[in-house]
């Protein structure tokens, strides 16, 4: 009971984006661990309306462009309750935007979240009117800028004004790793995308060649574990 329960929870958690919101501000902490940076906690629930708001409006423009019932839960379920995210992702991008402006105090900081922000979402709208062209670039794309969003608050909150070599491979690293994992899950959701009629890398390419690309995706991660070893 207790196994079947923690599991529902789970699944709720995936659906509304929570994990990729946890997983934000663990990778933000990190950073800021890295370079010394004493990030105000207003810091992290700005990272994480942000975060939550992308990838909702990303999951609302899926639901929108099925024409019919869902195959997956998580779209599904954006279907049933449309109407509610989008006036909940409405009051949350608000409620982030009046936070910033009160409570940060290096102001430029506001610029370039909106900017990055900004091109998150022109990156997402693209991708929905031209999938097919944009398909081959999607996940790496979206890897770069969600890494770019976690390291930017640790960048400007940093102790020193050397940034450490370690802080941009890492960051490299970590896109791949971010990429890694989003290629992987088109692999596993081509099916359901198929059906759906979105698009992804596995799909434009199928799944050997995609699969050649995690390969590839795979080597290189361990490169930079060897050079962090025997460097």
């Amino acid at each position: 009971m207790a196994t079947a329960s923690f599991r529902r929870v789970y699944v709720y958690l995936q659906t509304l984006s929570i994990d990729i919101v946890l997983g934000a501000c663990a990778g933000m902490l990190f950073f800021a661990r890295l370079v010394g940076a004493e990030l105000n906690i207003i810091l992290y629930v700005l990272l994480g309306l942000a975060v939550w708001c992308i990838y909702t409006f990303d999951h609302l423009l899926d639901a929108r462009q099925i024409g019919s019932q869902a195959s997956t839960f998580r779209h599904a379920f954006h279907q049933r309750h449309f109407k509610a995210l989008s006036i909940l992702l409405v009051v949350m991008g608000c409620l982030g935007l009046i936070l910033a402006l009160i409570m940060l105090r290096i102001k430029y900081i506001i610029g370039l979240g909106l900017g990055l922000g900004a091109l998150i979402l022109l990156v997402f709208i693209l991708f929905k009117v031209r999938p097919r062209q944009w398909a081959f670039l999607k996940e790496i794309f979206i890897a770069t800028l969600y890494v770019g969003g976690i390291m930017l608050a640790p960048f400007f909150h940093r102790e020193s004004q050397l940034v450490p070599a370690d802080f941009w491979w890492l960051g490299s690293a970590y896109v791949l790793v971010a990429w890694f994992n989003s290629a992987y899950l088109g692999i596993l959701d081509r099916e359901t995308d198929q059906k759906d009629g979105l698009y992804s890398l596995a799909l434009r390419l199928g799944e050997p060649k995609s699969r050649k690309i995690l390969r590839i995706i795979l080597i290189l991660m361990l490169g930079y574990i060897a050079s962090f070893i025997f460097g």
